[in-house]
């Protein structure tokens, strides 16, 4: 059988409008990405083991929907 495993990644930068004595600024911050995914029941998979496919690059993809609110690593512009 599978299990549906849920767990969290790196932390993303998070850029967010906000109103500050009547204009709007941009505030930053950051935000832990997010993962769901079918895993083996027979495979417990701990925190050691998520964390080495994490650092090993062998992360399963983010789900579909978190497209709609996120952007890849690349297009997101370094902090000035």
């Amino acid at each position: 059988g599978r299990v549906l495993e849920e767990a969290t990644g790196p932390v993303f930068p998070i850029y967010v409008a906000v109103p500050v004595d009547g204009k709007l600024r941009i505030a930053v911050g950051g935000v832990y990405s997010y993962y769901e995914f079918p895993w083996p029941l027979a495979d417990r998979l701990t925190d050691k083991k998520w964390h080495q496919l994490i650092n090993e690059g062998q992360a399963p993809p983010q789900p579909a929907w978190t497209k709609s609110f996120t952007a890849p690593p690349a297009a997101v512009p370094p902090h000035a």
